[in-house]
């Protein structure tokens, strides 16, 4: 596997991990004491996806933190 196959699959398997522990804090929270004023619904179908990262974005967010790290590393 090259670089670019093993941050896909490590970027598929932060997502799912993420996800699941997402699932499972929502799941144990405790119902709020107070009511609250539910959210306005997104009005555009744009917004709506905009809610979630894409695996390109989390790919390359994933390679910007890579190169940061290689400099500072380099610099010390």
């Amino acid at each position: 596997m090259d670089n670019k196959e093993l941050r896909r699959a490590a970027a598929q398997e932060f997502m799912k991990s993420l996800e699941e522990d997402l699932k499972e804090n929502f799941m144990s929270e405790s119902p709020p004491k107070q009511k609250r004023k539910p959210l306005p619904k997104p009005t555009s179908k744009k917004n709506k996806n905009r809610s979630q990262f894409t695996l390109s974005e989390l790919e390359e967010a994933i390679e910007d933190i890579d190169q940061y790290m290689e400099n500072q590393h380099k610099e010390n």
